[in-house]
């Protein structure tokens, strides 16, 4: 078993070679991740250089669903400070303490969003995906938030809920930059293609 085992192991980095299919993520808050760190760190070669260094900003996560959850994960290995709001804070609690990450109430965060700045400087990423039927983060909501917070802040925000907990104006602002479901739907789509046509030639592969 030993031997075939070694063989079997061999036989498949042969393939990984053969048939490339590089790092294509089938999780929505992974593929929102790549998208947020694209455009806050444009500058970095590859995620694995951000990850050594880590972003010395902030990143909001609001929610403790599954994908909020996912997100923060994610977003820990490169950014130094998270923020997590919720509604009800003992939902979080464990997973902010093991993030050492900061906890804010939903409400305190929806009357004062300076609160989740750090140092009168502005988060650089907000994910949020609620269950709330209504679009909380408004261009007011932004501005109040960019323009109360010292230097030229400018802010990436993933919404990841359905229905939207983003209005779309947001865009119009030259510093906020929006990723949207469609956008992750569409990365998600392409790379489940990818993966198919990669898991044929690997069938290939292992025939030959």
């Amino acid at each position: 078993l030993r031997v075939l085992f070694q063989h079997a192991f061999q036989e498949s980095r042969g393939i990984r070679n053969a048939v490339p299919m590089g790092r294509l993520p089938l999780s929505v808050a992974a593929i929102a991740t790549r998208h947020l760190l694209r455009r806050i760190a444009p500058q970095a070669e590859n995620l694995k250089e951000l990850k050594e260094t880590k972003l010395p900003e902030t990143a909001v996560v609001i929610g403790s669903g599954p994908m909020s959850r996912q997100s923060a994960e994610v977003l820990s290995r490169y950014f130094e400070n998270i923020v997590l709001v919720n509604r009800s804070l003992g939902k979080i609690e464990s997973m902010a303490d093991r993030l050492r990450a900061t906890m804010v109430p939903f409400q305190n965060f929806i009357e004062n969003p300076l609160i989740v700045c750090k140092g009168r400087r502005a988060p650089a990423a907000i994910v949020t995906a609620t269950s709330r039927d209504d679009a909380f983060i408004t261009p007011e909501f932004l501005a109040r938030m960019l323009d109360g917070c010292d230097g030229p802040g400018r802010v990436c925000v993933v919404d990841m809920a359905l229905p939207p907990d983003v209005d779309p104006a947001c865009a119009a602002d030259g510093r906020v930059s929006l990723v949207t479901m469609e956008t992750i739907r569409s990365e998600l789509e392409h790379n489940r293609h990818k993966r198919e046509e990669a898991s044929r030639l690997a069938a290939e592969e292992i025939d030959a």
